[in-house]
């Protein structure tokens, strides 16, 4: 069973993974020269702020009672979808053109939320209270979303054409 101690390590652990994926996000939005990509970055950053506010939480509660606090699994649902990415297939008619550095800013999140889904895919495995194993399996889903709404902004942005033929025909495979 880990200690309070090294709980309140991997919670200062992951707040720095997610300072440094807000970081990145906040300079990939100043870079970008797309209205989309900047709206994009700053999305993942506004989550990442969210996800740093509540380890911050659970921190000091941990610090204060030695314990997990319970009730402290969910995030704000809804926002981040309907972000840059949507937008950008709601306005198929205005030309989207990524820069090399947005491609590589797009990856090079992948990455990151990648990293991050492990680590708390890791950690969900090994909490001890329930309270514990909700909060790193919802850091999971949120990671999970973060890495797809990437890897489709990607697709889109380098094919855009393929992407879409892609998705509209998803399901309609026979046996599908």
């Amino acid at each position: 069973m880990p200690s309070s101690e090294s709980t309140t390590q991997v919670l200062e652990l992951a707040l720095k993974m997610e300072k440094e994926g807000r970081e990145f996000y906040l300079k990939a939005g100043q870079k970008s020269q797309d209205q989309l990509g900047q709206k994009l970055f700053r999305a993942l950053a506004d989550a990442e702020l969210e996800h740093m506010e509540k380890i911050k939480k659970i921190h000091a509660a941990l610090i204060g009672a030695a314990r997990w606090p319970e009730g402290e699994t969910s995030f704000v649902k809804g926002k981040l979808p309907r972000t840059a990415f949507a937008e950008a297939l709601d306005n198929l008619g205005r030309l989207v053109k990524a820069t090399s550095d947005d491609l590589e800013a797009l990856r090079m999140g992948m990455d990151l939320e990648n990293k991050g889904l492990l680590f708390y895919l890791d950690r969900s495995g090994q909490a001890t209270a329930s309270g514990e194993r909700q909060f790193y399996q919802a850091l999971v889903a949120e990671e999970r979303g973060h890495y797809l709404l990437l890897f489709d902004s990607y697709e889109y942005l380098t094919d855009p054409q393929a992407y879409l033929v892609r998705k509209e025909h998803h399901g309609l495979d026979a046996g599908g």
